[in-house]
């Protein structure tokens, strides 16, 4: 958050791509509440098989920031709620398709799953699954001005979780007496015993020491060959440091995302283009870096532009479909979008049918929302069929709404979209509704998202056809 007094300095140096990177940042905070003070509050217990939606949170405070994964025909959710005074990260499983969840479990509080150590607030957590493999990130707030990325893993379905490990290291990656670092919004994913977590890491203004203003902030990324057990060091794949002279000041990457195929895993991710170091003004873009999984630590050194658009690009979401080799690899990407002269937000996709050496252009708007907002959007691909959704507000529809295609692997974006594309609200509520993460497994699909319907934000569940 900006302090009073302090967006004249920030729109000087880092313009609207900043600014409207720390507004979703300071909404997506109202859901994680990494920082904050709470009172006791507590999951519900077991979600009865009473109705499709499900309210599976259940509890008298605010629930927020749910993921999503499913492996072995079971679906696996986290979500930030608070519980004794703090945030922290509860989880819950299906094991019949979602017609009932297992009692929320808290896995980040000291009192939680093996005793783990964390005790400070919780948010933004991230979770993948590879066969009975579960594994859940998150950042904490545990003492001082930063937070930190922990990484916790179940053998066995998530019926039980190892100890929490601390994968970032803020407070020994300062390099000044006035500097301090903060790791958040971690993204995971895992192929068999190789699994990765990217985070974003703000070095903090040493000229500032208050450290409302960061100088920049880097995407890193560690990675597991031994299904957990051990991390290797944190790498910078966004290259921000390296930017504007070496300084990097306000070059800006933020909320990675990940996922594999059977070759490789790819990272995205929003950062400010390079001009930011002589402008008064920027943009955020979309980028991509890809390793293979024979040496998964060996990013590309020279990230690719997904979409070099006229306006800002946020919160990307990525997914994949396996080809013959990395360079037949199809990549999906969707984003949310502030067009240039445009007052509102729009859902963007884009694909790349070469392992993301290209993308086509220009990209395509799912939402064409101009007089309305639309936003931070998930997809899921299996074969041939994709499915994006997205909270949007406007007056014939307000809350999850979702595109779907059948031809996910051929052509151009604008022939797996046609223009125009008639959204379906698929959260069947008018209440707020945000935050979608979607999983598909044809012919159904599975889908959470933060709905305010029950009196106050709740993580609800819903199944339909696809």
């Amino acid at each position: 958050m900006i302090a009073s007094g302090q967006n004249q300095i920030v729109s000087k140096k880092v313009g609207k791509a900043y600014l409207v990177s720390l507004l979703f940042l300071a909404l997506l905070s109202c859901d994680e509440g990494t920082g904050q003070n709470f009172t006791t509050c507590g999951s519900g217990g077991v979600v009865p098989p009473s109705s499709n939606p499900l309210n599976i949170s259940r509890t008298p405070c605010s629930s927020g920031s749910p993921a999503f994964a499913q492996a072995n025909g079971v679906l696996y959710v986290v979500w930030m709620e608070p519980d004794v005074g703090n945030g922290d990260i509860f989880f819950s499983r299906s094991t019949n398709g979602g017609i009932s969840f297992s009692t929320a479990a808290n896995l980040s509080a000291t009192a939680g799953i093996s005793g783990n150590p964390t005790t400070g607030n919780s948010g933004s957590p991230a979770i993948a699954a590879d066969g009975n493999n579960v594994y859940v990130t998150w950042e904490e707030l545990t003492e001082g001005p930063s937070t930190e990325v922990y990484f916790m893993q179940s053998a066995d379905g998530g019926v039980t979780f190892g100890a929490a490990k601390k994968l970032s290291d803020a407070a020994g990656l300062t390099t000044d007496i006035k500097a301090t670092h903060t790791a958040r919004s971690p993204a995971v994913a895992a192929k068999g015993s190789t699994i990765w977590v990217a985070w974003e890491e703000d070095v903090n203004n040493i000229a500032d020491p208050t450290h409302v203003l960061p100088q920049y902030s880097e995407i890193l990324i560690s990675a597991s060959t031994d299904g957990g057990t051990n991390f290797g060091s944190a790498q910078g794949i966004s290259r921000s440091s390296t930017k504007c002279g070496g300084t990097g000041f306000g070059m800006f990457s933020y909320f990675p995302s990940l996922t594999t195929t059977s070759t490789s895993v790819y990272a995205v991710w929003q950062e400010n283009t390079e001009f930011a170091c002589t402008a008064t003004t920027s943009q955020a873009d979309i980028f991509l870096s890809q390793a293979s999984l024979s040496s998964p630590t060996a990013f590309s050194s020279d990230p690719k532009t997904v979409a070099l658009t006229a306006g800002n690009s946020f919160f990307a979401s990525i997914a994949a479909t396996s080809g013959f080799s990395p360079a037949t690899d199809i990549i999906h990407v969707v984003w949310t979008e502030f067009p240039s002269g445009g007052n509102n937000t729009e859902t963007y996709y884009d694909r790349s049918s070469d392992g993301g050496a290209t993308f086509f252009s220009p990209p395509i708007n799912l939402s064409n929302t101009p007089d309305d907002a639309s936003g931070t959007p998930a997809l899921a691909v299996e074969g041939e069929n994709m499915i994006v959704v997205w909270n949007e507000a406007k007056p014939d529809i307000q809350g999850i709404v979702a595109v779907r295609s059948t031809t996910a692997i051929s052509g151009s974006p604008s022939t797996i979209f046609p223009m125009n594309p008639i959204p379906t609200n698929v959260s069947q509520t008018n209440a707020s509704a945000s935050l979608p993460k979607v999983l598909l497994s044809v012919p159904t699909v599975y889908l959470v998202w933060v709905d305010s319907s029950p009196g106050n934000p709740e993580i609800v569940f819903r199944s339909f056809p696809f």
